[in-house]
């Protein structure tokens, strides 16, 4: 009997690994040999309480609760923003100039440490030794209180498994299975997760796609025999859910004809503020009859719609249209949720959004997707305008495979949309490889190739 800290720091894990079924959580819980042990914090525990108790009580795992905790002292908090700018990317320094919400001051109002960021990077990220010697004896120096460590104690795990390398208390963690010689397998959180660097490694480092790896190798000076790739579990799903409601069934739920050519268009909320002119500029194209007189946009605001964000404010004036129907499920609140989520990215035939994960998800699918670069018919501030997202690192890798046009002005917008809906089969050859570099394995295998990746780990010496 082996025993396994799966720890679940977000609501995308708990998603994605758990609530999906037949994911990786129900492969691991049907394993004799296994005892897993899964770790949540409280506020995300509350919100998928009522699933993850029916899981505990059919015996399938052990849940423990418990509080998340952040550097309290001076010098830890300091060590913390040194390591941190170890890396410098074109994500960092948009972070440290301008920032990625437009509702906030740029740079969290903190643009005077621009150049302190900068030069911790120049003067000691260049050299490996203290990426990879001095930061990680210094953490365990400096981090010596263990918060967690009544868990070691309680199951005496064989394997520590963290499935989002981001929240920082996840480090104690870490620390603590050092400390004992515990085994440790991490994975980054989300596909943007390595803009910055991490004080700690783990013993082996799981991917969802090559990007993820060549940065975990050039960022975070993992060694190449420390990584692999296995994919993203939730694309398991969406592949097995795609034709859960037919294209008939689709169109006839918002009142679309049954030739209807559909526009999604994605809203990115907070982070943009002129998303409401681009959907006014499609829809004026439909109305004029440059689209096609069977083109209709399903508007999916930024949820929860119309209470937060200003979505309401943007959208609000659309509602009736009737070339324009909404969807107002938040994806994150059940895997019913999700489905409909796949369903609105399976039957459209143009995606429209900015910057967004999105992008990733209709690739899975070879969907035309364009990705917008200009503020509508507004001209914003740097720290405010759309046009501050080309320095995205995760996003450049996209970019550079030429699948997903960004377009820069509205006559760009409206002859690239109008491409795609004549022939579907436009830029295919550049999709598809954007689909293989971006979208991981797409073999339906995922889950499976990261839950024995973990039982693995828990069999190593």
């Amino acid at each position: 009997m082996k025993t396994i800290l799966f720890v679940l720091p977000s609501k995308m894990n708990i998603r994605d690994l758990v609530l999906i079924p037949g994911g990786v959580f129900d492969m691991l819980s049907k394993k004799k040999d296994i005892r897993l042990v899964v770790v949540i914090p409280r506020g995300q525990y509350k919100k998928f309480q009522s699933e993850l108790m029916e899981r505990e009580e059919r015996g399938e795992a052990i849940f423990e609760v418990v509080d998340t905790t952040s550097p309290k002292r001076w010098y830890q908090k300091a060590f913390m923003f040194f390591v941190k700018y170890l890396v410098w990317t074109d994500t960092m320094q948009l972070l440290a100039r301008e920032g990625v919400r437009a509702d906030v001051p740029p740079a969290g109002g903190r643009q005077y440490l621009f150049w302190v960021k900068r030069l911790v990077y120049q003067i000691f990220g260049r050299i490996p030794f203290i990426k990879t010697v001095v930061v990680p004896r210094l953490f365990l120096v400096l981090f010596l209180e263990s918060p967690y460590k009544n868990l070691f104690e309680k199951y005496h795990p064989d394997l520590l498994f963290i499935s989002d390398v981001k929240p920082f208390w996840g480090l104690y963690l870490l620390a603590e299975a050092k400390r004992r010689g515990i085994r440790s397998v991490q994975m980054p959180g989300n596909w943007d997760h390595f803009k910055y660097y991490f004080p700690l490694q783990s013993d082996v480092l799981l991917t969802n796609n090559e990007p993820l790896a060549e940065e975990a190798y050039g960022y975070e000076n993992y060694k190449r025999e420390s990584v692999s790739v296995v994919g993203f579990p939730r694309f398991d799903f969406f592949l097995r859910s795609r034709e859960t409601e037919t294209r008939e069934a689709f169109l006839k739920r918002y009142g679309f004809p049954e030739n209807a050519n559909v526009i999604l268009f994605v809203s990115e909320g907070p982070y943009v503020l002129d998303d409401g002119d681009i959907v006014d500029m499609l829809l004026e194209k439909i109305e004029d009859g440059t689209f096609p007189d069977n083109t209709y946009i399903l508007l999916r605001p930024y949820p929860p719609y119309p209470g937060q964000h200003g979505e309401g404010e943007k959208y609000g004036v659309f509602e009736g249209n009737p070339r324009v129907a909404f969807d107002t499920t938040n994806s994150w609140k059940a895997v019913d949720n999700l489905s409909n989520f796949v369903s609105l990215i399976a039957h459209a035939d143009v995606v429209v959004e900015t910057y967004s994960t999105v992008a990733i998800e209709s690739l899975v699918f070879e969907k035309p997707v364009v990705n917008i670069g200009f503020d509508g018919r507004h001209t914003r501030k740097k720290e405010q305008s759309v046009t501050r997202f080309v320095h995205l690192s995760h996003f450049q890798h996209i970019t550079k495979t030429g699948g997903v046009p960004t377009v820069t002005s509205e006559q760009e917008l409206i002859d690239t949309v109008s491409a795609y809906l004549t022939d579907p089969s436009h830029n295919k050859e550049a999709r598809a490889r954007a689909r293989e570099r971006m979208c991981g394995p797409l073999d339906g295998a995922s889950a499976r190739r990261l839950a024995e990746r973990i039982v693995t780990e828990a069999y190593a010496k």
